[in-house]
């Protein structure tokens, strides 16, 4: 062997050979403390909790990523029938007084006063831009299914954009104002 008969190499500061130069930048702390111990965070409960809520984290944001993906590739007469339709299931909740056969218009204007109807302090801010944001998706839908000339992508794009805002507002309001 050619290096069998020389001398170890020597290193400043007295490291040994086996460890990496003090020079070398450190890794992320949490990243090396999960390489060296992902097996005991496995293998007891609180570890098992804790993977289990970011894979439900994960499959949620994953879910969301998605909606929009499809809101944005469909056809806008279809993103625009799906984004009505789940309105008009979020509404049925709310406004169970509706009637049945009600207009774009006369859901709107039930669900603005639905929603002011129950602003105090606590709620204001989260339902403060919800009235633009139900006119911009029925506005969408008139425009949709009583207008001669079918809506833009913009104009989709910007009605994706308001029921992506209002549809958390919707589900919390569901859940607070029961």
């Amino acid at each position: 062997e050619p290096t069998a008969g020389q001398p170890a190499i020597e290193r400043v500061g007295g490291a040994s050979a086996s460890e990496p130069p003090s020079d070398l930048p450190v890794a992320n702390p949490v990243i090396s403390w999960l390489k060296t111990s992902w097996r005991g965070l496995v293998s007891n409960l609180a570890g098992q909790i804790a993977i289990a809520g970011m894979g439900l984290v994960l499959l949620f944001v994953l879910w969301q990523a998605g909606e929009i993906g499809f809101l944005h590739l469909v056809p806008s007469r279809w993103a625009v029938a799906r984004i009505y339709a789940r309105l008009e299931q979020v509404s049925a909740r709310l406004l169970p007084d509706l009637p049945g056969g009600h207009t774009p218009h006369q859901l709107q204007l039930a669900l603005i006063e639905k929603l002011k109807g129950r602003q105090d302090a606590l709620l204001k801010p989260v339902f403060s831009s919800a009235e633009g944001e139900i006119e911009r998706v029925v506005a969408l839908q008139v425009a949709q299914v009583f207008s001669q000339r079918p809506p833009g992508k913009s104009q989709v794009s910007k009605g994706v954009k308001a029921w992506l805002r209002l549809r958390w507002r919707l589900r919390f309001a569901r859940g607070w104002m029961r």
